[in-house]
């Protein structure tokens, strides 16, 4: 008997982390996407610093990271120059960056208990480095990664940065795991009266998460962002994140329309192009896949798409083998490329000759 309920608790574990590997993967791209793709304007009304904005917009984060460290050199107690820091690092999407990052941050927290900044860039820090590291990672720090938003959340209850992390935790985190669907709900909607629009783009998260697609599209159509770059950045995550829904489940030409208006509005940037490569490779249209890829390599500055391989699979498909081989040869010296992959890649070189 005891050895059947300890198979039944261990199923219905592997089905939650089974669930939270899913939501997981599709939260990473996303994330990745808003910070690194769209986090500079988002960074100027956090931080405050035009100069150190220019250089996350120019794709120049050891600058930024210098400058923050100098700064931190003169002044432990520096708030935004912790902010720049983390976002060094988060744009460099680099292992260790993120791991030094997150320990300044922590130093940051004991210097200045009261910093929602430091709060939230931790969460983010430690939420990215757990979810890119694996499941084991991601279920070992969910604890800690939820008190940083907690706490974020509970400094400044006027940002709508710190409310939104949080309201992401809720909704992504297992309930094991301290997730919740109906705080995230409470989050969205105490915001209605204080500023609507904020609210619908928390609504249509969560109709994102419900899978509840049109509701989510009708509520991001009718957001007014009156010139607000936060409500602008948060709004092309947003229609990222739809449009990500629709491709994960089997709507390529759904998602196809909205990576295409995520262009229309922020033509300087590399999500929406590869994005919508990702879209067109389902749909086999293969010098549309190239273009699109193509134009994503030359906005991604700092390495995070992972375009060549995607390239080769579009070259394959069109039939040109020798532009495919030199693809997959490209991406196998791409830095981010995990085993599997490299395995993957080597594989469809070999089936190539």
């Amino acid at each position: 008997m005891i050895s059947v309920i300890s198979s039944l608790r261990m199923d219905s574990m592997s089905q939650i982390l089974a669930a939270f590997r899913t939501t997981i993967r599709t939260n990473v791209v996303a994330a990745l996407a808003s910070i690194i793709g769209m986090g500079a304007a988002m960074a100027a009304s956090m931080g405050g610093d035009a100069a150190l904005d220019a250089l996350i917009e120019a794709n120049k984060p050891v600058e930024v990271e210098r400058a923050a460290k100098e700064r931190l050199a003169k002044n432990n107690k520096d708030e935004a120059a912790y902010w720049y820091l983390g976002m060094a690092a988060l744009v460099q999407n680099n292992s260790k960056k993120r791991t030094a990052a997150l320990e300044s941050m922590d130093a940051c927290i004991a210097v200045l208990s009261q910093s929602s900044l430091c709060h939230l860039q931790a969460g983010r820090l430690l939420g990215v480095e757990a979810m890119e590291a694996g499941l084991v990672k991601a279920m070992s720090s969910v604890g800690r990664i939820k008190n940083y938003f907690v706490r974020a959340h509970e400094l400044d209850t006027k940002s709508f940065e710190a409310r939104r992390d949080l309201m992401q935790f809720y909704l992504q985190a297992p309930g094991i795991a301290g997730g919740s669907e109906s705080k995230a709900r409470e989050l969205a909607l105490g915001l209605g009266a204080q500023n609507p629009e904020q609210s619908k783009l928390l609504r249509a998260t969560i109709a994102i998460h419900e899978k509840k697609r049109d509701e989510a599209e009708q509520l991001l159509q009718s957001v007014k962002h009156a010139g607000d770059e936060s409500i602008i950045e948060s709004l092309q995550s947003s229609w990222i994140t739809l449009g990500l829904s629709h491709l994960n489940d089997k709507g390529a030409t759904k998602a196809r329309h909205i990576f295409e208006r995520v262009i229309r509005d922020k033509p300087q940037r590399t999500a929406g192009y590869f994005f919508l490569g990702r879209a067109q490779l389902e749909l086999s249209e293969w010098d549309a896949v190239i273009a699109s890829f193509k134009t994503a390599a030359q906005f991604d500055k700092a390495g995070v798409f992972a375009t060549d391989y995607r390239l080769g699979v579009a070259f394959e498909g069109k039939g040109d083998k020798p532009q495919a081989k030199l693809a997959y040869n490209r991406a196998l010296s791409w830095s981010k490329l995990t085993e599997k992959a490299r395995e993957e890649v080597t594989k469809r070189i070999a089936g190539l000759s």
